[in-house]
């Protein structure tokens, strides 16, 4: 996909939505209102919502960053899109929040 499939999701460290942006936003089908504030695991396919608890917050308390981990959202209307993420840590407003960029995988 292009550059501007890419969606970027801001989440606090125990994993609550705080914005999400329109390229994202449009690829799932959802508004940020009903996101914000939400965790992320209930934009995530059950198997990526457990490969997130295994791996996804050690890695960041680790190396305070993820390139490319696969994960699979899960779209409004239950279809799953499998992603890359990128993820870094970063402190705003003296609390610590994971920037994350997503992008798409289409096949071959």
């Amino acid at each position: 996909m292009n550059e501007k499939a890419r969606g970027r999701l801001l989440l606090t460290e125990e994993g609550m939505i705080i914005e999400a942006d329109a390229s994202l936003l449009d690829l799932l089908g959802y508004n940020l209102e009903g996101l914000r504030g939400c965790h992320v695991e209930s934009l995530l396919t059950r198997s990526s919502s457990v490969f997130l608890h295994i791996h996804f917050q050690t890695r960041m308390k680790l190396d305070g960053k993820i390139e490319g981990m696969r994960i699979y959202l899960r779209k409004s209307d239950g279809s799953g899109v499998p992603c890359l993420l990128h993820a870094s840590a970063q402190e705003r407003d003296g609390r610590i929040v994971h920037d994350c960029v997503l992008e798409p995988v289409v096949a071959p």
